[in-house]
């Protein structure tokens, strides 16, 4: 029941994923930045901010929105991985 679940959230959130694809992928360099540094999340965040800063400011009007939809994949991902 769990794994059909899963499968089910994850494929309704394809069409965000494919909507991601249209140009460069939102949070890219955030996610870069993140698995370069040392620590993680937990590392230095002056570095963090200035790459989510640079982002915010590249998607302008769509930032809130491409924003609800990274944190929400990124926590269906982790739900459906978490196993």
């Amino acid at each position: 029941m769990k794994e059909t679940l899963s499968w089910v959230l994850l494929l309704c959130w394809v069409p965000f994923l494919a909507h991601a694809q249209t140009d460069a992928r939102p949070f890219s360099l955030l996610d870069q930045q993140v698995s370069q540094q040392q620590g993680g999340w937990a590392g230095s965040k002056e570095d963090l901010s200035k790459v989510f800063n640079a982002e915010r400011i590249r998607l302008g009007d769509r930032f809130e929105k491409v924003l609800l939809e990274y944190v929400m994949v990124a926590g269906v991902l982790t739900y459906v991985f978490k196993k």
